[in-house]
């Protein structure tokens, strides 16, 4: 691809996160990847095209992946880009992985990565929730100039993720003291309702997670997700999440099955996440469960998420069905078909198989899917290893 038609692309992307306006940037993005499929800026852009277009979200997710495959190496904004959009769509776990391996090579995270990266760490579901990590991402974003004015307040959460509420409620206070001084009313009562109950110790562990999204336009349909899930992260009220659930379950519903499977899954697997976070167990599991069983007729790739998701939410209830379930996502691709599973999510699938495995008592089998999943060289070793020490 020329380098010229590189950076126009480039720019119009910046110029439309500043303003919101497209113009001509969709265009030019389908054009690119039209021109260049097998290069991995012409594939990248055309996969940021698709997004556009209404239920071809999912296949925009795959290539995606298929981009980062192509030479020339993924630059930051194909990084950056790639991360946000596994994230909003559902797959933390690739995006997760996909950070971890760029951030090996310190030239390629850039502070906009940063800042996307320490949302995932903080955003991506348990055992993978890293505060840790988020913090000093957090830190770089800021230092590296990343445009995202909510990074103090995402700091802001990382540390109270830490377990330092004191430190997390002195800085929500000062971000409390900073919105008064510019007026806004509403993210003044926000913080300081958030350093009364650090210091009261009245806020659960998962509202690390609960705070505002930062959102990129893409279609109409991740747009409605994407309002519903900042609505909930919004606010560190369980009960805030209730009807954002709701209406995900709903929007669910509305997809046509039979016509849009894999956006039907998707919908259920967002509408899950509000349900846990509304700390309501028995819907969260009702949601995966429909979820599941939609995504029966979807790519292999969202099955997996699905299947993945629900087994983990069953290893205590039902050690038996989860295990059942997990093997299902780890099910070889069809001979002749692509593999956008990454190796991250294959041994995601074999720790959940082998929790299943453990809590039947089946130490041996345990012990071998534990195994398999290693041998994966997951990002991620900490519940690898927190497992492998209690079948020790």
């Amino acid at each position: 691809m020329p380098r010229e038609i590189e950076e126009h692309i480039e720019g119009a992307i910046m110029l439309a996160m500043v303003t919101g306006r497209l113009g001509g940037m969709v265009d030019d993005l389908a054009s690119a990847g039209r021109d260049y499929p097998d290069d991995s800026r012409g594939a990248h852009y055309g996969a940021l095209a698709a997004f556009f277009e209404d239920g071809k979200e999912l296949d925009a997710r795959r290539e995606l992946m298929r981009a980062l495959s192509l030479r020339p190496r993924a630059t930051s904004g194909i990084l950056w880009r790639t991360v946000y959009l596994l994230r909003s769509t559902g797959f933390d776990v690739a995006a997760a992985g996909l950070f971890a391996r760029a951030e090996a090579q310190k030239d390629q995270v850039s502070p906009i990565l940063a800042d996307v990266s320490s949302v995932l760490f903080l955003t991506i579901e348990p055992p993978y929730r890293d505060p840790e990590r988020a913090e000093p991402l957090c830190v770089a974003a800021q230092e590296g100039g990343a445009p995202n004015p909510l990074l103090p307040l995402i700091r802001a959460h990382a540390v109270f993720g830490r377990g330092k509420t004191a430190e997390a409620a002195e800085k929500f206070d000062g971000l409390a003291m900073a919105a008064a001084e510019l007026g806004d009313e509403a993210m003044t009562e926000l913080v300081r309702d958030r350093a009364r109950r650090c210091r009261e110790g009245t806020a659960r562990p998962d509202c690390m997670a609960r705070f505002p999204v930062w959102g990129v336009v893409i279609s109409e349909f991740f747009r409605r997700l994407n309002r519903e899930e900042v609505d909930w992260r919004a606010s560190w009220d369980p009960r805030a999440a209730e009807q954002p659930a709701s209406v995900l379950d709903q929007i669910a519903d509305d997809e046509d099955s039979s016509v849009r499977p894999e956006r039907a899954a998707v919908t259920f697997f967002h509408a899950a996440r509000a349900w846990a976070a509304a700390g309501d167990g028995e819907r969260r599991l009702a949601s995966l469960r429909r979820g599941f069983q939609v995504a029966e007729h979807a790519g292999l790739d969202v099955r997996a998420l699905l299947a993945r998701t629900y087994a983990r939410a069953l290893v205590e209830s039902d050690p038996t069905r989860a295990e059942e379930v997990a093997k299902g996502s780890i099910a070889p691709a069809a001979p002749g078909t692509t593999e956008y599973r990454t190796q991250d999510e294959l041994a995601d699938g074999y720790l959940i198989i082998a929790e299943a495995q453990l809590k039947l008592g089946k130490k041996k089998e345990a012990a071998a899917s534990l195994k398999k999943g290693l041998d994966l060289a997951p990002y991620d070793r900490r519940p690898f290893e927190a497992l492998k020490a209690r079948l020790e």
